[in-house]
């Protein structure tokens, strides 16, 4: 109790010097409204980079709502909760699922679960930085939606995946996140992907439209970061509760994860250049 004391003083003399610096290997996986399969693309895209022998670590961070373990079909002995009652820290809650992804589980229905503040997005952000030492890529599954919270996490991370499908009200959606996160002045390194498409066309057309949008009203660039068609196969992993790059190895859905990862990784390669060349400046 006394070695975990004084490491929560060493994190917060840190505090105030890093809280206000975004973190280079985390990135956020965010959506407007729920239903844009983003806890399932987070999840299958951290699996594949893993696959491919990065080191991943995935935390679980939609407060009281987690989805990854119940798409995992993993009883969480350890999840988020201990670190948001601040009886924990957050290295103590990582679970190694395979040698090179980590993850962090969340919560779900705790009764008495508090509300996340600054201060603990703050803490949060500092812990992540001390652990992300280990790791090649950091991924967050935040929870849906802009609230005042979230949107300060992500104006924290230092890329920001919006997981988005083509149907008009995402797209809308996807568009106020980005306005949202402009008025905290966070909206650079936003990096979008199209899920549950019925074909590349509609993607590409849904895209070009947030895409325009944003640069015509916000003055925002958005990167393209790959398209995931609708694929039946999806819902069957999900509701057998396992990671459907376990369940199968090969397809078009396979491949398009594939993909997108791979772009997501270019992605954030390039971010950090940018980072890197400012900081050297």
């Amino acid at each position: 109790m006394i070695g975990q004391l004084s490491r929560i003083l060493e994190l917060e003399k840190l505090k105030e010097a890093q809280k206000s610096k975004p973190i280079n290997k985390l990135v956020a996986f965010t959506s407007g409204k729920g239903g844009t399969g983003k806890s399932f693309l987070s999840l299958n895209i951290a699996y594949s980079i893993s696959k491919s022998g990065k080191r991943v670590l995935l935390i679980d961070f939609d407060p009281n709502l987690s989805n990854l373990n119940i798409m995992m079909n993993k009883r969480a002995e350890k999840n988020i909760s201990g670190f948001i009652l601040q009886k924990e820290l957050l290295e103590d809650l990582v679970t190694e699922y395979t040698d090179n992804l980590h993850i962090v589980f969340g919560e779900s229905g705790k009764i008495d679960f508090p509300d996340i503040s600054s201060g603990i997005i703050d803490n949060f952000i500092i812990q992540v930085n001390k652990l992300s030492e280990k790791y090649d890529y950091v991924f967050i599954d935040t929870g849906s939606g802009a609230s005042e919270e979230l949107l300060y996490l992500l104006s924290k991370c230092s890329a920001k995946i919006i997981v988005a499908t083509p149907e008009p009200t995402a797209v809308m959606d996807a568009y106020v996140i980005v306005k949202l996160l402009k008025s905290k002045n966070a909206t650079e390194n936003i990096g979008v992907v199209i899920n549950r498409a019925t074909n590349t066309q509609e993607a590409v057309s849904a895209y070009g439209n947030l895409s325009k949008a944003v640069k015509h009203f916000q003055k925002v660039d958005l990167s393209y970061c790959g398209t995931i068609n609708f694929d039946g196969a999806v819902s069957k992993s999900i509701i057998a509760q396992e990671i459907f790059l376990e369940r199968y190895s090969k397809g078009e859905t396979v491949e398009a994860i594939s993909r997108c990862a791979k772009e997501i990784v270019k992605f954030i390669q390039v971010v950090n250049i940018n980072q890197s060349y400012k900081t050297s400046r």
